[in-house]
């Protein structure tokens, strides 16, 4: 399955900013949008019903972390 990333502003073009763009999720086939609803992820059919995310860079708790897996990430 293929989720598109589109920023909440479609207006602006670009990048998307972590901790700054606010970000929703958009099924690439069905055109569904990701709502997260009482700790449980749906899909809707419009883009006002769809939850908005911020994204947050995936951090390493382990400071040696040689094969490139990194634990605790978050999106």
């Amino acid at each position: 399955t293929i989720w598109l990333i589109e920023k909440e502003n479609r207006q602006n073009g670009g990048y998307v900013s972590s901790r700054i763009d606010r970000v929703t999720f958009r099924h690439l086939n069905s055109g569904l949008y990701l709502s997260l609803d009482s700790d449980a992820l749906t899909a809707v059919k419009f883009r006002h019903n769809a939850t908005y995310f911020e994204l947050h860079p995936a951090q390493s708790s382990n400071s040696d972390n040689k094969n490139g897996i990194q634990n605790n990430s978050t999106v």
